[in-house]
């Protein structure tokens, strides 16, 4: 996806609203999309990566989330 500059949730938001057809107005799906393209752009952070004891665990290979959308919004 090609943008101008906004925010890194919107990669997610946009897309699913446009496919879904969601409107302006379906609050609670595209509040499912904002957290799935959050978690989805803080990547490393959400699984583990911003974890402080680093020396209890091997944290040299941090997880990717996969986010994904249905319909309704949720998963």
């Amino acid at each position: 996806m090609v943008t101008g500059r906004v925010t890194d949730a919107a990669l997610v938001t946009g897309p699913a609203a446009a496919h879904f057809g969601w409107a302006a107005d379906d609050r609670d799906r595209l509040a499912g999309a904002v957290v799935a393209g959050h978690v989805l752009e803080c990547g490393t952070q959400a699984t583990g990566g911003n974890y402080a004891f680093f020396e209890r665990h091997d944290v040299r290979r941090p997880g990717f989330p996969w986010p994904s959308c249905t319909p309704t919004g949720r998963r």
